[in-house]
């Protein structure tokens, strides 16, 4: 497995049947550094929409302090809350804690994602879709990890200073190497 960072989400906006334009699926860019290779891949938008919302933001312990508002015990946080938040709240309440999100094909084009949990069971893994786990990954900053035959047939070298934009640039461009879902 080839540890990677998730260097760039952008929401691509195409015309639907019926005329209207919307976010039907975001590109999802993995960079292995030491590697100076990146991979795309192309995501629903249903899945990977908090991805796409995710990498600007700020990490967890870097957050401006909220001001304080009163509400009852119990209630939630007032403020930003995402679905992240509450997994991560709710692993919390069970003892267990996100360990890694570990990316692989299941046949020819069809991609999965393995979760690791760690509990008071033991590491499990839990099957998702690529798009929700990296969403997850970024959002609890966990690592990610992508096969290395994966790697190895869908990367891109990367030179020069910045690697997201040469990556986007290389799996926009037509035949250009990702995987479409």
């Amino acid at each position: 497995m080839t540890t990677v960072r998730i260097a760039h989400a952008e929401a691509h906006f195409d015309p639907g049947p019926d005329g209207t334009t919307a976010a039907r699926r975001i590109l999802v860019v993995l960079a292995d550094d030491p590697g100076r290779r990146a991979m795309g891949l192309w995501l629903p938008a249903r899945q990977a929409m908090g991805l796409w919302q995710i990498p600007g933001r700020r990490p967890r312990d870097s957050q401006p302090p909220r001001p304080e508002r009163h509400v009852p015990p119990g209630d939630l946080p007032v403020g930003e809350f995402t679905v992240a938040d509450l997994a991560s709240r709710l692993l919390g309440a069970a003892g267990a804690a996100v360990t890694g999100v570990d990316i692989d094909e299941l046949g020819p084009g069809v991609l999965a994602a393995q979760i690791g949990v760690a509990g008071p069971a033991g590491i499990r893994q839990v099957t998702a879709p690529p798009g929700s786990a990296l969403a997850l990954a970024a959002a609890l900053e966990v690592p990610v990890r992508v096969a290395d035959a994966l790697m190895d047939r869908l990367a891109v070298p990367v030179t020069g200073g910045d690697a997201v934009v040469g990556a986007v640039r290389s799996v926009l461009t037509v035949g250009g190497r990702s995987i479409a879902q």
